[in-house]
């Protein structure tokens, strides 16, 4: 996770949504609840996942068949899988946990908060596209704080099976 820039600038940005600044198009808060909602369901370890192990570990009945839930972070901040081992993660699920979140997931939530509102209409299909069926309904009912012209463009994007024009694109359009 080498992405110090936008580390920084998500930092920043967290810390303006803490202090009750006014943000993007996007707000932080909204941004934050996408990035802690799952991906999908929780599912055991690919073996690769537990590669960093030693043998007598990666046999482990146990740690084998232990479903790890999928947040969509992974997808925001690939770099996050390989710094940090599915079994080591300690990410929450809601905001208020970020607090006690060990200091690389507050980095990679940071940087992931930074890529959203840097681009939330790429980040967003990317999320979409790789989301389970009922995992993306969940998903889309995340984006209906996000403003409407985002929206359509994403469901527009998702419809055509494409990537569509950028949300300032059909403003222009409209």
């Amino acid at each position: 996770m080498s992405d110090e820039t936008a580390a920084r600038r998500g930092a920043g940005l967290l810390r303006g949504w803490a202090m009750d600044e006014a943000g993007g198009a996007v707000s932080t808060e909204s941004a934050l609840l996408f990035l802690l909602s799952s991906l999908c369901g929780p599912t055991p370890p690919a073996p690769w996942e537990l590669a960093r192990l030693a043998p007598c570990r990666q046999a482990d009945p146990a740690l084998r068949s232990h479903r790890f839930t999928r947040q969509v972070l992974s997808v925001v901040v690939p770099e996050f899988d390989l710094a940090v081992p599915i079994y080591d993660r300690q990410v929450p699920s809601r905001i208020e946990g970020l607090s006690m979140a060990p200091r690389a997931e507050r980095y990679a939530v940071a940087m992931g908060v930074a890529r959203i509102l840097k681009n939330p209409f790429d980040t967003a299909v990317r999320v979409l596209k790789a989301s389970e069926e009922p995992y993306r309904a969940e998903l889309m009912v995340r984006l209906d704080s996000w403003p409407v012209t985002i929206r359509m463009a994403i469901i527009r994007s998702l419809a055509s099976g494409q990537k569509s024009a950028s949300p300032r694109r059909v403003e222009q359009k409209s």
